[in-house]
């Protein structure tokens, strides 16, 4: 009897399959088929370094073929969302996209700054400096984000807005089907919406996520976890 891998979403017919890597999700996109029918793939971040054995069993299930993947999308520059970059951008080749303002940690290779918002996100702080970093020499992106990316270009119906907050260069990914990725600005605490633990700038990162409502997303999914419809969010907000 085939084991069930609990890492993965297997519905070959989903847009959005998600990758579960202990405490973080990265997301691959289903894009638009060519003439051959095969189809453009995004990927959304790319967990922390040593995981990249579970994105590529992903793609395998899928059969994404390396050279498909038309785009990796940073949502920002955190080591649980970068580790895998280089080894990921080597093997398909495509073309790695970030927001302007996280760039220059990714070029260098280094954490953006994480401000922890709570007790026990400072508590949680001590633990995370230890999250080992195996590419340390950083990568230079090939599309820098400054407020939107049209996704369209890569085969995928959709686009990447600014969100920050989080980090100042945080995006979230918004498809047309009402699909949308928001990385870390909005999180899950004892299954209730919150904003995340660590957070650059509240006022910012409450913009965004008003931002998010207002952009008529249906369904987010997010990097810590799991996923959440619009009304809770709306709840979160009293709106």
């Amino acid at each position: 009897m085939e084991k069930k891998n609990k890492n993965i979403s297997k519905n070959k017919n989903t847009e959005v399959a998600v990758v579960k890597m202990g405490f973080v999700d990265s997301y691959i996109i289903k894009g638009n088929a060519d003439l051959n029918g095969e189809n453009s793939w995004i990927i959304v971040d790319c967990g922390v370094a040593g995981s990249e054995r579970k994105i590529l069993k992903t793609m395998n299930i899928f059969g994404i073929k390396p050279e498909n993947v038309s785009l990796i999308i940073l949502t920002h520059a955190h080591i649980d969302h970068i580790g895998n970059v280089k080894f990921l951008q080597k093997i398909t080749g495509a073309k790695v996209a970030i927001q302007k303002e996280d760039s220059s940690y990714l070029i260098e290779g280094i954490n953006a700054k994480v401000t922890p918002v709570t007790g026990f996100a400072r508590f949680m702080l001590r633990f995370l400096k230890y999250v080992p970093q195996k590419e340390k020499n950083g990568i230079n992106p090939d599309v820098i984000i400054e407020n939107e990316l049209d996704l369209n270009e890569f085969g995928v119906k959709g686009s990447v807005v600014s969100t920050p907050g989080h980090t100042k260069g945080s995006v979230s990914i918004f498809l047309d089907s009402g699909n949308c990725i928001v990385g870390d600005v909005i999180g899950k605490q004892f299954g209730k919406v919150k904003p995340g633990l660590f957070c650059n700038d509240t006022e910012e990162n409450l913009k965004s996520i008003k931002k998010i409502v207002d952009y008529k997303a249906k369904n987010l999914y997010l990097s810590h976890g799991g996923r959440c419809g619009i009304q809770e969010v709306k709840k979160y907000l009293n709106i």
